[in-house]
């Protein structure tokens, strides 16, 4: 479930504090689920990605009538230009097809890549339950669009649904 996310981050790559980036395609109960599981795992200040500003605006009502607005805040912005500075975030997730759907894959990683920091990771992708097949984005496709970055650390992971992780700066010397 959500709580599992959160918990990868903290027993994958020892990441419970610092800023981290929600990419949330909708406010479903998946996406508010996950933000609650870092919330409560974690010491992060969240940040919860949405495509429009209706979306941000009324999960920003939701957070702050849970008592979350001191967590987690709301930014609108897409993946493949993200209103965000270079290496801000040591975590970034987003759970769902967000990445499927995205048409550009290439210039949305090398996003995601930008705004983390070195030694920070992000995971995104799901599970895709009851997805129609011809809706899915085989992991050899992904792997093609992955080399096609140029970029060292992102690989795909096919480990209870199919995951994409980038790592970044682990490949320099301390």
């Amino acid at each position: 479930g959500p709580y599992m996310l959160a918990g990868r981050f903290i027993a994958d790559y020892a990441i419970s504090e610092g800023k981290c980036l929600l990419i949330c395609g909708s406010d479903g109960d998946m996406q508010q689920a996950t933000q609650r599981g870092f919330a409560e795992a974690t010491t992060m200040q969240i940040t919860a990605l949405y495509p429009s500003e209706e979306l941000a605006a009324r999960a920003a009502g939701r957070i702050a009538k849970a008592g979350l607005a001191d967590r987690i805040s709301c930014k609108v912005g897409t993946l493949t230009a993200l209103p965000l500075a270079d290496g801000s975030f040591d975590a970034i997730a987003g759970v769902g097809p967000v990445l499927i759907f995205e048409k550009d894959k290439a210039k949305a990683l090398r996003e995601i890549h930008r705004v983390l920091r070195d030694g920070g990771a992000a995971l995104v992708g799901g599970k895709y339950l009851g997805m129609p097949a011809n809706r899915k984005v085989s992991s050899d496709s992904l792997g093609k669009i992955i080399a096609a970055t140029g970029l060292p650390g992102i690989r795909v992971i096919d480990d209870g649904g199919q995951w994409v992780e980038v790592r970044k700066g682990l490949d320099r010397a301390p």
